[in-house]
């Protein structure tokens, strides 16, 4: 009898409930080859059902030992998503890919491959034909049964917080992180180089919150001034690692730059305090960082500025038919000196800086596999 593991891959179809549409067991091993068979049946029966595709996700799990996997039919009293994601959480074992139905079949029509890195959710959902093309398809649409039921994850540096944003108060929970990280964005206790967004199944939500349930809705707007969300204690963030159970939306470089405060506002739809000193610190690293005048920076935040009064001989000579190197040297200098001057203690790049940490998160689908005979078994 042999009794050394032996390793197999599931293709489980996640419906919208979190109950499985469709699930394939690879069992004498996995190519990409079989990937693109499973995801081209799904893509047909999407186009073929009469009343339009489900908003399911095709994920994979890699198990070292096949016996650790659930045998279809053996849980009758259990869906077999709830199953396997309940062996997997036991195991330890995260998904290696996680790819939305909607992303397969606008990949499939944009001959986009979705394995490669332009094919992850983040970028997608970025191109201007994705959204036309999934509400065309029926996708999303707003109180629909249909919808896929996740909840939001924010990856920090030290673990992973999640929120219920089908509910208003996982949504004000939401809102209120992303609000504090923009308010504290040059404080320097906040070391955060990179913050990621993610949207994770409701199902893995409710594995990896099992004795764990203060790392749900945590509310930064119920802390006194001096909390920081880099100072959160271990009991109320989950492991890394949890972001691999979900597709990424959004990634952030925090480190303490104009560009990239900007873009993050920008995206999340933020301002900071009416009186607070990031307009006036950022106007001022904008000029430092792409000279005189302030470019890319909205007008409200302009005119809360205070230091700009102090460029105003500048702007008098300012021509903007005549280049001056001198002239823009001299705000860039001017703009530096300032910063040193009124906000010594900001948060500021570290010398060695050369690009944030990288997240956890990736694809580790790939066709460079073996091709070997496959055993499946589906249901």
């Amino acid at each position: 009898m042999n009794t050394h593991p032996i390793p197999a891959t599931v293709l489980l179809t996640l419906a919208p409930d979190q109950t499985a549409s469709r699930v394939q067991i690879y069992t004498d091993g996995f190519t990409r080859k079989d990937f693109d068979r499973y995801a081209a049946a799904d893509i047909s029966d999407a186009r073929n059902d009469p009343d339009g595709p489900q908003d399911a996700w095709i994920v994979r799990y890699d198990f070292s030992d096949q016996r650790k996997i659930p045998r279809i039919g053996e849980n009758r009293t259990e869906d077999y998503a709830r199953s396997l994601l309940r062996r997997a959480h036991e195991s330890r074992i995260r998904p290696c890919c996680i790819i939305p139905l909607r992303d397969l079949m606008f990949c499939a029509e944009s001959g986009i491959d979705p394995l490669s890195p332009q094919g992850t959710h983040e970028r997608l959902i970025r191109l201007d034909g994705y959204g036309p093309y999934c509400a065309a398809q029926g996708f999303g649409r707003s109180g629909s049964s249909d919808t896929f039921r996740s909840v939001r994850a924010v990856e920090l540096p030290d673990g992973v917080l999640l929120f219920d944003t089908e509910r208003l108060l996982g949504e004000d929970a939401f809102r209120a992180l992303m609000q504090h990280c923009c308010d504290r964005f040059y404080d320097p206790g906040l070391s955060i180089d990179r913050l990621g967004v993610y949207d994770i199944p409701r199902l893995s939500a409710e594995f990896l919150l099992e004795g764990r349930a203060g790392a749900l809705n945590f509310h930064c707007g119920y802390r006194n001034r001096d909390f920081l969300i880099t100072s959160l204690p271990a009991a109320y963030i989950l492991d890394c690692s949890s972001i691999l159970e979900g597709v990424p939306l959004r990634s952030y470089d925090m480190r303490p730059t104009a560009d990239n405060y900007l873009r993050f506002c920008r995206r999340e739809e933020l301002l900071p305090e009416a009186w607070s000193p990031n307009y006036d610190m950022t106007a001022l690293l904008r000029i430092a960082e792409c000279g005189y005048p302030v470019k890319d920076v909205p007008e409200i935040w302009k005119r809360k500025a205070g230091s700009l009064r102090d460029f105003t001989d500048i702007a008098a000579r300012y021509d903007p038919r005549r280049p001056n190197v001198l002239l823009e040297r001299e705000a860039r200098r001017r703009a530096r000196a300032l910063l040193e001057s009124r906000y010594p203690d900001r948060r500021k790049p570290s010398a060695e800086d050369t690009a944030p940490r990288q997240s956890l998160r990736a694809e580790r689908l790939s066709d460079t596999l073996p091709v070997r005979s496959v055993k499946r078994h589906s249901i």
